[in-house]
């Protein structure tokens, strides 16, 4: 039964038809996805795709001139494209009143928009005719056609054309106030969204276009019911850049433009049309108005009887129709005006406006509910009086009565004038107030229409999406953006105050490691804390801002003595320093501070942030927790260091980094049995630059990780070639953390190369640093257990120099310690520096390590080492680092006859 009845109902194959919108996605369209998510379209026996309209300046009727798409989306710009193209028809209407508004600087008038720039994309081409209904024709103006903001934003043009439903989502991209005129304050009723089609295929495929029309209704009712799942739907399926806040948004001005409470859904009036297209100054008898909207054709029965059909057809010719075409025209003039006065009379009712009208004698005509709840006035106040009595009983309930009764006065001593603005409440709340004049057909004023919104949810709406914008969310600190703006506003305050501005930039130090030990909640509370003690480390008219992550800026302003900058950053300094109290647990943290001045280091707002940047660096370099002011000797450095870095990219391509190997020798034996690999580079013009430049630079661009790729590859090539001379010998590779930090290091497919070689496992040792123990992450971890498992040996380079401690070592498998020159170089039989090696040595032995002393400078120290017991040693006295060619002569020279 059930399969029965789908095969009736349901349809074999789905007519594919699409659908081009006028916009980008937004809910602006949610009726056509509500069709598509909830199966309506094909209930209907339609696929329907949907187009995105994204460019600038797109026009969605070029689809259907191309026959790209069966339907279309555009608004009452439609009859400007009637005379060329008199096909189009509109299907039905979405939206009953216009989205399309003047966007302006605060308090100005259109008559003040004479000369000067406007930008208005030819969807809004409505706009024009509102500035004409102003007073302005198209040649008292400029027109770009455009709709990008930063064209008001930069000042390149003195209003600009936008939808109300857009706002929502670039109300963000404004960096200035604003005010907004629509056309309705001028007497002008254009339609909004409208699905056009053309005449031809709406002729072939009535019933497709009538199951089209009937889906997408359905989808609407569905959408305005369901507001949440609708935004969800949107920002999941069409437009993840818009946020669930703004598309809610967005639906409070759709709702407000569709009245769906008081107008169907789809419902599009031919008398409407008409008003549009005499506004708009086109020709009635150019474009058909009465068959803009487009109208199915009707069906019949026809008599089969001659005789009868001969009758019939003599009074049809000669009595009923000329009868039936006069009642039909007065009936549906009739109609279409009682049908007017209705919406109107119920428009005004229901209006979400409060809403006054006074006749041209100051007389009370009409006020409607909405206004008696927004104002909160009863009907006694409302009875045959005046306006200056119902504006009067306002003045109690707003702030500022001086300024509206100011403004009452303005509008009654000019017949003419018109304007837009905000009233604030006493009670908090804020409302639009327009007030136009009323003229009859003969242009003779006849009275003044006010009206009022409750415009309070929108004003909190815009004001979170501008918090949420320039404000960090989790300190409440301005954010990169407005530290961004409010920099450039007091550098080119100094020009005219000819006082200073500083930037401070402060990195937290070892901020990572509290974070990723305690968890990044206890990092989040460390932050907010952070925040508040630099808050009240400067003054009051100076900016403290977080750019992300650790790192914080401070703009010190109007500075005549710069003598304050120091005690302000010492006290930060001392402010951090105090221990911070999370989860019951004192933590403590340091910061590096670095200073640049305006003007004296710049005047560029990205130069001076790079300024105070580089002095940060130096600061960490210099041990941290201090203060550095950037010099020109910085930025000489920074310079050298960038040219240094792009330098070394091409380094391995050009063959300019090689290694060298310096011998290990068995202090039992006298053998050279192991080397360790060091890298060199011989740039084209400097020469041989030191390690300790360019290892640093390497790690900082992440280039480290290709470059121990390669030298892992070259050393392996090597130690196959000394292992046919010494089988035992190996080769030591120096791994940087950044490499384990970074997951590219892969221990097993290090395993395979050796493998390919027929190297044994032990052949190449891995060398790593204190610092990665320290730094130690749970990735970096089961990379040295990877090495471990492969049978590769670990040795720890520069034992005793950082944060040495036992946890560490028995943490983790370590093969070598490799004691630190600099307790070799002074090393004695009665040096201290004896006692701490014979310590370290007696401590390697219990835990199973071996000892390797760098720097052995003399036979003395040679000697000593291997007393107490320590295994190899390396350093000048026994070779200084070679060439692989050497190695090779060395160790088959040097391990026949055994180093003296």
């Amino acid at each position: 039964m059930l399969l029965t009845s789908y095969q009736t109902n349901g349809f074999d194959e789905l007519t594919s038809v699409t659908l081009q919108l006028d916009t980008q996605h937004q809910f602006s369209h949610a009726g056509y996805y509500v069709a598509i998510d909830q199966g309506y379209y094909k209930k209907h026996g339609l696929a329907v795709t949907i187009k995105e309209g994204t460019e600038e300046n797109f026009s969605p009727l070029t689809s259907l001139f191309l026959n790209t798409a069966q339907f279309a989306i555009a608004g009452s710009s439609l009859v400007s494209h009637l005379e060329q193209s008199p096909q189009f028809r509109v299907l039905a209407t979405i939206e009953q009143f216009s989205p399309w508004v003047l966007l302006t600087n605060p308090n100005i008038t259109i008559e003040s928009l004479k000369n000067q720039s406007i930008a208005i994309s030819h969807q809004a081409i409505e706009i024009h005719t509102m500035l004409k209904a102003a007073g302005l024709n198209k040649s008292d103006y400029r027109t770009i056609e455009s709709d990008d903001i930063a064209l008001f934003n930069n000042n390149d043009v003195s209003a600009i054309a936008v939808k109300t439903t857009q706002l929502p989502h670039i109300t963000a991209k404004f960096t200035k106030p604003y005010e907004l005129i629509n056309s309705r304050s001028l007497g002008l009723n254009f339609y909004g969204a409208n699905i056009i089609s053309t005449q031809a295929y709406l002729s072939l495929h009535t019933t497709q276009a009538e199951q089209f029309k009937t889906a997408t209704l359905q989808g609407w009712q569905y959408a305005l019911k369901n507001p949440q799942y609708t935004a969800e739907l949107i920002k999941t399926s069409y437009n993840d850049t818009l946020s669930i806040n703004s598309l809610l948004v967005e639906l409070r001005q759709l709702t407000y433009l569709m009245q769906p409470n008081l107008i169907e859904i789809g419902a599009s009036s031919a008398m409407r049309w008409q008003k549009i297209v005499a506004s708009m100054g086109l020709s009635n008898s150019a474009i058909n108005s009465d068959k803009i909207v487009f109208e199915p054709p009707q069906t019949g029965y026809i008599l089969s009887h001659p005789a009868v059909w001969f009758f019939v057809c003599v009074l049809v010719v000669f009595v009923f129709i000329p009868v039936i075409v006069l009642w039909h025209s007065k009936r549906h003039a009739t109609k279409e005006m009682r049908l007017m006065n209705s919406i109107l009379k119920t428009q005004q009712q229901a209006s979400i406006d409060g809403i006054l009208t006074f006749n041209a004698q100051g007389k009370l005509v009409s006020a409607n509910n909405q206004l008696k709840q927004l104002w909160g006035l009863n009907d006694t106040q409302l009875v045959d009086i005046d306006n200056w009595h119902v504006l009067y009983a306002m003045t109690k309930k707003v702030s500022n009565a001086k300024e509206f009764l100011t403004s009452v006065r303005a509008h009654n001593a000019d017949n003419n004038m018109q304007s837009f603005s905000e009233i604030h409440m006493r009670d908090g709340r804020t409302f639009e107030r327009f007030s136009a004049p009323l003229f009859d057909e003969h242009k003779t004023f006849v009275g003044r229409f006010w009206s009022f919104r409750d415009i309070t949810q929108r004003k909190l709406a815009e004001e979170n999406i501008w918090l949420q914008a320039n404000f960090d969310s989790l300190t409440d600190l301005p954010n990169r953006l407005m530290f961004k703006e409010r920099l450039i506003f007091e550098v080119k305050k100094t020009a005219r105050s000819g006082k200073k501005v500083a930037l401070l930039f402060l990195d937290l130090d070892r901020f990572k490691e509290i974070n990723d030990s305690m968890g990044h909640d206890v990092g989040d509370k460390l932050l907010i804390e952070v925040a508040t003690r630099l808050k009240k480390c400067v003054r009051d008219i100076d900016m403290v801002a977080r750019l992300g992550g650790d790192e914080f800026t401070i703009i010190l302003s109007d500075l005549e003595d710069i003598t304050v900058i120091d005690r302000i950053a010492h006290s930060i300094l001392a402010a951090l320093a105090t221990p911070f109290l999370l989860s019951g647990q004192p933590h403590y943290i340091s910061t590096s501070i670095g200073v640049t001045f305006s003007p004296n280091d710049g005047v560029d707002d990205v130069q001076l942030l790079k300024n105070a940047d580089q002095a940060m660096y130096h600061a960490k370099e210099q041990g941290r927790n201090n203060v550095q002011y950037f010099t020109q000797e910085l930025q000489s450095n920074a310079t050298k260091r960038l040219a240094l870095s792009n330098d070394l990219r091409q380094a391995i391509e050009r063959q300019q980094l090689y290694l060298e190997y310096q011998p290990i020798v068995c202090l039992e034996s006298k053998k050279i049995m192991k080397a360790e690999a060091l890298l060199r580079w011989n740039h084209p013009e400097l020469g041989i630059v030191p390690p300790n430049e360019f290892i640093e630079l390497a790690e900082e661009s992440g280039l480290i990780n290709i470059i121990g790729e390669w030298v892992f590859e070259q050393a392996a090539k090597q130690v196959k070639i000394l292992q046919r001379i010494e089988p035992e010998f190996s080769i030591s590779v120096n791994t940087s953390p950044v490499q384990y930090h970074s997951n590219t290091i892969d221990p097993k497919a290090w395993c395979r190369q050796l493998s390919k070689l027929e190297l044994r496992d032990k052949s190449i040792i891995i060398e790593l640093t204190e610092t990665l123990l320290i730094e130690s992450n749970n990735d970096s971890v089961e990379t040295l257990k990877d090495f471990r498992a492969c049978g590769m040996p670990i040795a720890l380079d520069d034992f005793g120099t950082g944060y040495s401690s036992m946890s560490y070592l028995n943490k983790f498998d370590i093969d070598y310690l490799k004691i630190d020159r600099s307790f070799v170089s002074n090393l004695s039989p009665k040096s201290k520096e004896n006692a701490l090696c014979k310590a370290i040595v007696t401590m390697a032995d219990s835990l199973g390590m071996k000892i390797i002393a760098e720097g052995i400078e003399t036979a003395e120290q040679q000697q000593l080492l291997y007393e107490m017991g320590c295994s190899f040693g390396q350093g000048y006295y026994l070779s200084k680092p070679v060439r692989a060619s050497a190695l090779v002569h060395k160790l088959t020279e040097k391990n026949s006859t055994c180093i003296a």
